[in-house]
């Protein structure tokens, strides 16, 4: 059996910035069933040395930098289904047979696949593919079901144990499909798989593979295989392909990361903390992956990170050739004061040190990040009908000491429709499910290509050792009235979190609420002070008041504004209504529910146009 190793992300992933600003005229919207998508990630990393094929000894080798893109070099081939393959390159439109040559902007043109920067690749893009050069919708998406890109005929005379190695970026987003590697030994008329279906990972990796079983052989044809799964999916690119023997010493640190252990048993990222929030029992994590891609064992591997004040490193660990590990900084990093600081990491053994990897953290007053603050891809919040509230994108953030959220922000782009509406709401997040807390009143976006907060008319109590979803939507008061928001920077798998409000696709299939991969620009704001209005209307007929809070489950409601119709509704944490009747004339109305079970429950005061108000509260 063939031996295939490629860096598998376990609980890291490197979070460093690639800025990728979508061109606009190529914009495709997010009307596409966003399903199956696990977590986006933007590494600025490096598997192995750059390769240049210039200067290479190996005995086949092919880098993609010296040809004109979206060609192909004269030696390699391509092959797809699809009989009318047009695509995104250079921001102009051409027609591809299968594989074509790009960037990183090239991977990224359809807005869905944003491939970390790697030079010029090979890649096939289902995402930017235009079937007979119109842009795809839910029912018109290219056949790349059986997508090659094939090396050319190789003499393996004389040749023993050598291997292939190649980088490549496969995501399996949006829909899925496999890649694998086949080999043929009669000049491609029959093809072997080697590989089996590639690890799919939001980062790019290194593959190697032993050819040992075509020692002294020629007519050697190798081919890179990917299928979009007969649906719409996003891509597989393949990069830096050699065939040679690997180096004696060599270690690899493909993923790299600072952490806060999160309250699920995860690792969990952030590129901007509160001071306040750092935990004191465990402080900030450094980890990276190893991997021993030489011939040699590698004795006594150890991690060894630094920042301001601060260096560590982590226990000795010995690796046999092409095996992997995770290696985890023994002292935690303890900020004393706010402001940016540089995170360095480097891998040392007995026989190698690699090159110091660099990255940066920023600790703030106020400010909870995951996202690395440069726009990667856009998501577009739809409305689910007329009246109806749009999609909602969010992330889940760790709570480690108590506080208190004034405001969400996020990052606006320039295409929302003008005066579209937008809304703020925290869910607090337990068992892997999500429970409406409090909302903010709707605002009319405000910024264009830029940050806008969302404040809540009434702080929000965060509790230690919770965890929270935020989320910002719009009202849906009509179908063309989308808000679209930020996606930028890595965030661990099933962090990113979608509301679907009831969305049914063309199928007629509902869709279901849950995490998702990206990481949409969504933060905390924790700033008493943080300015931006909080109602784009008198709201004050839907002011109230709810106390005492925590209680025994009797509870005094003061309103406001007794001069409208209103309802109080008061329900528990999975959403069942267990209160609602019509508010009376009285200012005050006292409500016992000492019989119900303790725990946390919501009270809105709803308006007879349909406003709502909503606080939280305990019986204890």
């Amino acid at each position: 059996m063939k031996n295939f190793y490629s860096i598998i992300c376990l609980l890291i992933i490197a979070n460093t910035s690639f800025a990728q600003i979508m061109n606009n005229q190529n914009f495709i919207d997010a009307s596409r069933f966003d399903q199956h998508t696990k977590y986006l990630n933007k590494n600025e990393i490096t598997l192995r040395s750059s390769v240049d094929c210039s200067t290479s000894d190996a005995l086949y080798c092919e880098d993609f930098e010296n040809v004109s893109i979206p060609d192909l070099p004269d030696s390699v081939s391509t092959s797809t289904l699809e009989q009318n393959y047009y695509t995104i390159s250079n921001s102009d439109q051409v027609l591809v047979t299968g594989f074509y040559t790009g960037t990183s902007a090239d991977a990224n043109a359809g807005g869905y696949w944003p491939v970390s920067e790697h030079g010029q690749f090979a890649m096939t893009n289902d995402d930017a593919c235009r079937p007979g050069g119109v842009t795809p919708g839910n029912n018109n998406n290219c056949d790349l079901g059986f997508e090659t890109l094939t090396l050319p005929i190789l003499d393996f005379t004389g040749q023993y144990d050598v291997f292939l190695i190649f980088d490549y970026y496969h995501d399996k987003n949006y829909g899925g499909g496999d890649a694998n590697v086949e080999v043929s030994n009669d000049g491609g008329v029959s093809f072997t798989d080697i590989s089996g279906p590639l690890p799919n990972l939001e980062a790019w990796q290194q593959g190697i593979f032993s050819l040992s079983d075509y020692n002294d052989q020629d007519s050697i044809v190798i081919r890179f295989v990917w299928s979009d799964a007969g649906s719409w999916a996003t891509g597989f690119a393949v990069d830096d392909i050699e065939i040679n023997e690997l180096q004696d010493n060599s270690l690899s640190m493909p993923l790299f990361n600072q952490w806060l252990a999160g309250y699920d048993g995860f690792a969990s990222s952030y590129s901007q903390i509160p001071l306040s929030m750092i935990p004191n029992s465990t402080g900030i994590i450094f980890q990276s992956y190893v991997f021993n891609n030489g011939n040699f064992a590698q004795d006594s591997i150890r991690l060894h990170a630094s920042a301001t004040g601060f260096t560590s490193q982590s226990t000795a660990v010995n690796l046999e050739s092409l095996e992997q590990d995770t290696l985890q900084c023994s002292e935690r990093f303890q900020p004393t004061s706010t402001g940016t600081y540089q995170l360095d990491f480097y891998l040392m053994s007995d026989s190698v040190t690699t090159a110091t990897k660099s990255k940066s953290i920023e600790i703030t007053d106020y400010i909870y990040a995951r996202d690395d603050n440069e726009i990667d891809a856009v998501n577009s919040l739809l409305p689910s009908g007329d009246g109806v509230s749009s999609w909602e994108r969010g992330t889940i953030y760790d709570i480690y000491e108590s506080n208190t959220l004034y405001a969400i922000d996020v990052y606006v782009h320039n295409r929302t429709t003008a005066n579209a509406k937008i809304q703020g709401k925290i869910y607090l997040y337990q068992d892997d499910q999500s429970f409406f807390l409090e909302e903010t009143n709707l605002l009319s976006v405000t910024a264009s290509d830029g940050w806008q907060s969302v404040k809540f008319a009434n702080p929000v109590s965060l509790d230690a050792e919770s965890q929270y979803l935020i989320t910002v939507g719009g009202d849906g008061s009509a179908l063309n009235d989308t808000l679209r928001i930020g996606s930028s920077g890595s965030v661990q798998s099933s962090y990113g979190y979608i509301v679907y409000n009831g969305w049914v696709d063309d199928n007629g299939t509902t869709a279901t609420d849950g995490t998702t991969g990206s990481t949409p620009m969504v933060r905390m704001n924790m700033n008493p002070d943080v300015p931006g209005p909080t109602s784009i209307e008198d709201n004050s007929y839907s002011a109230f008041n709810v106390y005492p809070n925590p209680n025994n489950g009797i509870l005094n409601i003061s309103l406001t504004n007794t001069s409208y119709k209103q309802t109080i509704e008061i329900k528990n944490i999975i959403g069942q209504t267990v209160y609602s009747q019509i508010a009376g004339n009285s200012s005050t109305t006292t409500i016992n529910l000492s019989d119900i079970n303790k725990g946390i429950y919501t009270v809105s005061l709803i308006n007879e146009n349909g406003t709502s108000s909503t606080k939280k509260i305990i019986f204890q």
